[in-house]
Formats: structure tokens, sequence, C-alpha cells
């Protein structure tokens, strides 16, 4: 999502940047105060004007001699919302068509995002954080992944959620997880 696609009308959560209805108060993930766009847009150019004692501002544009990597491949669509995270995150990125199947009859054309070498600590980061959104990882404790399925037990422990029940149910009353 960058400056074109904020409708000023509508209100975003300036953590995670999902997109809420006007009369929505708080984000359902984060739980943070949702700004309206026009709002967070002045919030993020404010930041991004910033300078002096802190980290250099980076540049929200590609320069000519800045050195490109690859740092991820997929469909059109997904690469687009890809290259929108990162520049809600003030990295900036280009899509490129691979050129591997140039007929075009490989299921449709395969897009890379590309970004400047000097931003990979970054973009990674946002990679981590939208991984841990998207897959809900956060909702889970850490623990369960110590949790080891036992029918001989007298109380089984669900490997995917931690969550302790009765060994004889055949999958897990909390996530659902079939035990076969």
């Amino acid at each position: 999502m960058d400056s074109r696609t904020i409708d000023s009308e509508l209100k975003y959560c300036p953590h995670c940047n999902d997109e809420y209805r006007p009369e929505i108060q708080s984000c359902a993930a984060c739980k943070q105060t949702l700004l309206y766009g026009a709002d967070l847009l002045a919030a993020r150019n404010a930041k991004n004007q910033e300078s002096g004692g802190g980290e250099p501002r980076q540049s929200a544009a590609i320069e000519d001699d800045d050195t490109l990597v690859p740092l991820q491949s997929g469909s059109l669509f997904d690469m687009k919302r890809l290259k929108g995270l990162l520049e809600t995150e003030a990295v900036p990125a280009v899509l490129i068509k691979e050129e591997s199947c140039a007929s075009g009859g490989c299921g449709g054309p395969r897009i890379i995002v590309q970004i400047r070498e000097q931003d990979l600590q970054r973009a990674a980061a946002v990679l981590r954080r939208d991984h841990a959104k998207t897959t809900v990882i956060g909702d889970y404790e850490e623990v369960a992944a110590e949790a080891v399925y036992d029918p001989e037990s007298a109380l089984a422990h669900c490997p995917a959620c931690g969550h302790a029940f009765a060994p004889e149910v055949p999958d897990c009353p909390e996530c659902g997880l079939r035990f076969l």
C-alpha cells in the first residue's frame, strides 16, 4: 500500500497497515488506535523528513546506480501485494518479469520483486512480520512446539497448539488437528 492506494476517508492501522471502515476505532489484530488515511500519510511524511540523531533517512526511490537484488518471485497479484507492503515501510521495490517462460504457457508470468542491496535487512524484517501476521503464528504459545501427542499417556498435548486433552479423542478440541 503506497500513498496512491491510501484512501483519506478510510482508517488504517499504523502498525500492520490493515484497512478499516471509518467507524472502526482499533485494529483487530494489533489493538492499535486507527488513523484516517490522510493522518497516516501526514505522519509518514513527517517521519521521512526527520533528520539527524537516528538512522539516516532512506530514499524512497531507486536510483540508476543502486545495486538491485531479487527478494522473492511469484504471481503478479502476490508480488504487487509484497511491493506495496515493502513501500509502506519505505523499502522501495521494482517488479520484473521473469524471462524463463517466454511462451507464456507455463501458468502465467512469474514476477520478481527486486530491492536495493542495502535494504535487505529491513525487507527481511517486513517479511517476518507479514509472515507472522498472515499465518497467525503470534496467536500460539511457543510451548506448543515442544508438545508431543502420546496416546498412551493419561493426558495428551496437541503438537499444534499445546492444548491438553484426553488421548481417546480423535482430534484436538482446541485447534481441530486430527490424530490418526
